[in-house]
């Protein structure tokens, strides 16, 4: 499947395992799932952050916007993943 056309399912996948695989984070998939905040709850401090930017970059081929870059972004995968789909639609325009 082209990675323009990638579901939210597909996406909070590759999401998880960039967390799990490259970031080291020690939780399970439900685990992460259920974080209402990645950043306290999956103990990502800024250079986990740096690493998970830039293994999402690489994984769905997007770049993520300077000013798109807070807090919030990182509350949980479903808002992560909303950015990543946003960004796949914008290429495929």
């Amino acid at each position: 499947m082209d990675k323009n056309q990638f579901c939210i399912k597909e996406i909070s996948r590759g999401i998880m395992d960039v967390l799990i695989r490259e970031i080291n984070v020690d939780l399970s998939p439900d685990e992460i799932m259920k974080c209402k905040n990645l950043i306290n709850e999956a103990g990502l401090d800024s250079i986990k952050i740096m690493e998970l930017l830039v293994g999402l970059e690489n994984r769905f081929n997007i770049r993520f916007d300077d000013e798109s870059i807070t807090k919030e972004l990182f509350f949980s995968i479903d808002k992560l993943g909303e950015y990543i789909k946003k960004k796949l639609k914008q290429k495929n325009v």
